[in-house]
């Protein structure tokens, strides 16, 4: 593999070779001096030491969920301003659109449209059938 791998990166002699890029800025934004080898080995212990506080999630307060326009293949969902009421011209049997919900992500990224979870919600249809 590594012989195939060196053919195809010869194949060219235009290429620029770059550095290697540890990506540490995205871990810790004051990472501007030090090893970061010796970095990423000191946050993977601690994070592996404290990894129930690292996956735990702070509860979410800030959901919203509102009505939205959704086209998936030939099927169209209406939008509505409240349950069971539709805008005019909707088919009736459009009434379980599904519906947007969006919350702040748990997670800061350096990207401001990344830290917002997008997500839909799909309501099951009601029958007089107990389940």
């Amino acid at each position: 593999m590594h012989n195939k791998e060196r053919y195809y990166a010869m194949l060219n002699d235009n290429r620029v070779v770059r550095p290697f890029g540890w990506g540490a800025e995205f871990v810790d934004a004051d990472i501007n001096s030090g090893d970061p080898a010796e970095f990423f080995r000191n946050y993977s212990a601690e994070m592996i030491a404290s990894s129930d506080e690292y996956y735990h999630l702070p509860e979410v307060t800030d959901y919203e969920m509102s009505e939205t326009q959704y086209e998936s293949g030939n099927s169209q969902y209406a939008i509505r301003d409240s349950p069971g009421e539709e805008k005019k011209g909707a088919k009736s049997e459009l009434r379980n659109a599904p519906s947007q919900v969006t919350w702040t992500s748990a997670i800061k990224t350096p990207s401001p449209e990344n830290n917002t979870v997008y997500t839909h919600f799909f309501r099951t249809k009601r029958t007089k059938k107990p389940r």
